[in-house]
Order: structure tokens, then C-alpha cells, then sequence
């Protein structure tokens, strides 16, 4: 059960704890990836929707 709980978890605070390292030292610049987010993905999500309503 310990094994279970503990392969379950480490790798998920192990990523957490990877990305607060990152953040902390070499604090990446995430403007352009969210505006290429805001550009591709959210028409998609709308053409997604819009194509699901339609059916």
C-alpha cells in the first residue's frame, strides 16, 4: 500500500518541485507561449464547441 501511495505521488512532486527549481533560477519568459496559446488554441476550442453544439 506504502509503495502504491509513494509511486503514485513522487513523480507528481517531483515535477512540482522541478518547475518551482526553474521558476526560481532561471525564470523563463512565458509571454510568448501563452500568446501563441491565446492564438491557436483558443479559435480551436471555439471550432471545437461550435462543431459540438451543431450536432
Amino acid at each position: 500500500m506504502f509503495n502504491q501511495v509513494v509511486s503514485i505521488l513522487f513523480p507528481i512532486l517531483g515535477l512540482a518541485f522541478a518547475g518551482l527549481c526553474v521558476g526560481r533560477w532561471i525564470k523563463p519568459d512565458f509571454r510568448p507561449i501563452n500568446r501563441v496559446n491565446m492564438d491557436v488554441f483558443v479559435p480551436c476550442t471555439d471550432l471545437l464547441f461550435s462543431c459540438c453544439h451543431a450536432a
